[in-house]
């Protein structure tokens, strides 16, 4: 039931329902890529290589004002 300022304005079918149903689900498909993508662009990027500040190899490097720094040197 539809009810306005205490009124029965309409009522509201399963029918109705299910003719918006798949454009819902549409949008909440395209609201969780949206999500994903900007979850994405939020996470570090982590590459594998020397860093740039003691030299030794590290699987986690993480670029830090412009230098590769691995996760110890990064924690001082």
């Amino acid at each position: 039931m539809v009810v306005d300022e205490g009124k029965l304005v309409g009522i509201v079918t399963a029918r109705d329902i299910l003719k918006v149903a798949p454009e819902i689900i549409e949008i909440l498909i395209e609201s969780a890529r949206i999500s994903e993508t900007e979850s994405t662009f939020l996470r570090e990027e982590v590459l594998a290589g020397y860093c740039d500040e003691c030299g030794e190899w590290s699987d986690s490097l993480v670029e830090v004002d412009g230098r590769f720094l691995c996760s110890e040197c990064r924690s001082t």
